[in-house]
């Protein structure tokens, strides 16, 4: 009785962020699918099709016939605008690509990056909003601690995400449907749509956890955003380095084995949402004019100092002469320490830097 009157007050506090979260997310999906069935009709046009035709075949006269890019033949151009309809124009793929074991195509059908980037701005928007607002402390007059506030607005957040991306998902394959014939939805396979869908939820719940668990520890949102973009975008570069590759190489491994990368999602879902919870029961951070809470300085650093790491040994690697490496990364390393800890402990050397920021305000 007591957890319903909780949620109902905690949801009177934050419905219209929830529901301004839901039609986003809703709005986000339908939109990708607009655009997907006009770039189909686009690439369906039959003189763009003739275009493409034009300039992706040339006639072998050894051979007398016609050949691609991937030396392909063809006994005539008709030929291969027929294999180019079959399989170009396939909302989804017939077969998975060998990289990430995957059918999404490119009509709407991936992943919508912004709609990640909307649920790690949810979790910043859950604590900084309640921060600002001081709504968590009027809760607390009435008795109620703070894990049991951060649980319903978990909840509530967390509830709204799932089911906008869910029912956008779905408004968008019907959309897609309702547009392009279903001769061209040979590749579409109901249990793995669904698979699919399952992913991109916990991906987006993790980053909103992620995200909410970070501002608690980084007081500036701004910060605890950059942090949970840079862990999504560059979380697999350690392994790019190590093969001194440019490509998704972890985010493919984990595209091509479903249960093991929706695992590693659950254990930061429930990571996070932990850490997230315990610091909820045992700080008030309503007034603090901290930028890190003291005790996840060093932690703060090391998780912040990975990605800059990499983006800086980046900018080394032409000076070195070489592509991304491991001494390119060390440099890029030492100098993101350096900021890092001028910023998170303030040293005496770098008051001068703070003082000059804070006049430039």
């Amino acid at each position: 009785m007591r957890h319903n009157q909780l949620r109902r007050l905690v949801f009177h506090q934050h419905w219209p962020i929830l529901l301004g979260l839901f039609i986003l997310l809703i709005g986000i999906s339908l939109f990708q699918g607009i655009n997907g069935q006009q770039e189909w009709h686009n690439r369906n046009d039959p003189q763009n099709i003739m275009m493409e035709t034009d300039g992706g075949i040339h006639y072998q006269k050894k051979t007398k016939d016609y050949v691609d890019r991937e030396d392909h033949h063809y006994a005539s151009k008709a030929a291969y605008y027929t294999v180019y309809r079959d399989q170009e124009l396939q909302v989804y793929k017939t077969t998975p690509t060998k990289r990430t074991h995957t059918t999404r195509g490119q009509f709407g059908t991936g992943r919508s990056e912004l709609s990640m980037v909307i649920a790690a701005i949810a979790g910043i928007t859950m604590i900084w909003g309640s921060r600002r607002r001081y709504l968590n402390e009027f809760l607390r007059t009435l008795g109620y601690r703070g894990d049991q506030i951060y649980r319903q607005q978990f909840l509530l957040y967390s509830s709204a995400i799932v089911s906008g991306l869910v029912l956008g998902s779905v408004l968008k394959l019907a959309l897609l449907a309702s547009r392009i014939p279903s001769h061209y939805w040979a590749g579409f396979n109901g249990a793995t749509w669904g698979l699919d869908l399952i992913s991109d939820v916990l991906l987006a719940v993790g980053l909103f956890t992620l995200a909410s668990a970070l501002n608690l520890i980084f007081v500036n949102g701004i910060i605890a955003l950059a942090t949970v973009v840079l862990a999504y975008t560059c979380w697999w570069l350690p392994a790019a380095v190590y093969l001194n590759a440019t490509t998704h190489v972890g985010a493919n491994y984990l595209s091509r084995h479903w249960a093991t990368g929706n695992g590693l999602l659950l254990g930061l879902i429930l990571g996070s949402f932990c850490l997230a919870n315990w610091l909820s029961k045992r700080r008030t951070l309503e007034n603090t004019g901290n930028a890190v809470i003291r005790g996840f300085r060093l932690p703060g650093l090391l998780l912040l100092s990975l990605p800059l790491a990499v983006f800086i040994g980046r900018i080394f690697s032409p000076i070195l002469v070489m592509s991304t490496s491991w001494s390119a990364v060390f440099i890029g390393w030492i100098i993101a320490l350096i900021g890092l800890t001028a910023w998170l402990y303030r040293p005496k050397w770098s008051r001068w830097i703070w003082r000059l920021v804070g006049q430039l305000r």
